[in-house]
């Protein structure tokens, strides 16, 4: 189906161009991955300036709802809408001060308890084998490797499990944030056989589909990653004040 654009009146040109695309975003006639016609053929469909259909793309790009590609393949293509403005957002709110990680810490304590009650009455068979699958490439390359990709990745697969995409968006942006934060370094063995000792448990409880114990799980264990996130981030920041320390001194 060809999307049908309608001409626009002259007041606050690109903000209307963007409500026209938004509206066929949410109407299912403009898919992620659809390619957008060129802003020169766009410009006359709607009959504006190509400088109002630029604006218009700028502003569907920074809100997550298009990508704009350069080069003799590229040009405005729609995408799928995920985390990335709310991490965005977060990010520059630690950046500025205003969210530390404390606040960040205390958000995931608050969040995923709630998300694992939810997976318990909500997640599918296909759920609990990603989860299953997950727990193995924990044991057997996390260990191996030191990595925490096993881990966050866990976490991810249950909060969409969870199926509530505010409380997911919101789950893997603090991740994410964690992640650039603090959590980039090899982790030690011990840390990875108690994570994954507790995605088993939560597992079990999945599979019982028990949300009392599901929650009470994820809440301990997330208070046990979170002192360990905590320590780590301390030990960063008493590093980066010696670094300046040593900069600054004659």
């Amino acid at each position: 189906m060809t999307p049908q654009f309608h001409a626009i009146k002259p007041a606050r040109l690109a903000e209307r161009v963007e409500r026209q695309i938004r509206a066929l975003i949410s109407a299912g006639e403009l898919q992620p991955g659809d390619k957008l016609p060129p802003e020169r053929d766009l410009a006359l469909r709607l009959a504006v300036s190509r400088t109002a259909v630029r604006e218009a793309l700028r502003a569907l790009e920074q809100a997550g709802l298009a990508t704009i590609r350069k080069g003799p393949s590229g040009g405005a293509f729609i995408r799928e809408p995920d985390h990335g403005l709310v991490r965005t957002s977060l990010s520059t709110l630690v950046e500025l001060g205003r969210i530390s990680m404390r606040d960040l810490t205390e958000a995931r304590l608050i969040i995923e308890p709630m998300l694992a009650r939810l997976a318990a009455r909500r997640c599918q068979r296909q759920d609990l084998s990603l989860l299953a699958e997950t727990i193995a490439r924990e044991e057997r390359e996390g260990l191996a490797r030191g990595s925490p990709v096993h881990h966050y990745h866990f976490h991810r697969l249950l909060a969409k499990a969870a199926r509530n995409p505010v409380i997911e968006d919101t789950l893997n942006a603090v991740i994410d944030l964690l992640i650039e934060l603090v959590d980039q370094t090899v982790r030690k063995r011990q840390d990875i056989a108690h994570d994954t000792t507790f995605h088993k448990e939560l597992l079990g409880a999945l599979e019982e589909r028990d949300a009392e114990a599901a929650e009470r799980i994820m809440r301990r264990h997330i208070e046990h990653v979170q002192r360990r996130l905590t320590r780590r981030w301390q030990a960063l920041r008493a590093r980066r004040s010696d670094g300046e320390a040593a900069a600054g001194s004659p």
